[in-house]
């Protein structure tokens, strides 16, 4: 029963810094984001009028991609969290029981 509860108390350990990985990364992401939208220094050319929508293409597709993967982290997180949860019931569960047949 003592594996359940180390298991568990793991678990929960690293559903919470999964859940909360990704905030020191919200305002990079932030900032690259809305540098997406401010190429400027391509503008000083016309010939790369089409490497900036390229450019800004690229950084968009990234910033959702980074965006996607914060999503995953939490959920998964979550789902440790969960299960950490379940396994501490049934770690109670055990304990209670072998407490009523021994006691």
């Amino acid at each position: 029963m003592s594996d359940l509860k180390t298991e568990a108390d793991s678990l929960n350990r690293a559903g919470i810094k999964l859940s909360y990985a990704a905030d020191p990364l919200n305002h990079p992401l932030a900032d690259f984001k809305s540098a997406s939208h401010d190429l400027s220094a391509f503008g000083v050319l016309g010939s790369l009028l089409k490497a900036t929508g390229e450019v800004r293409e690229g950084m968009t597709e990234l910033a959702d991609v980074v965006t996607a993967l914060h999503d995953e982290w939490q959920a998964e997180g979550k789902a440790m969290l969960d299960v950490g949860k379940v396994l501490d019931q049934v770690d109670r569960l055990l304990q209670e029981s072998l407490a009523r047949k021994h006691g």
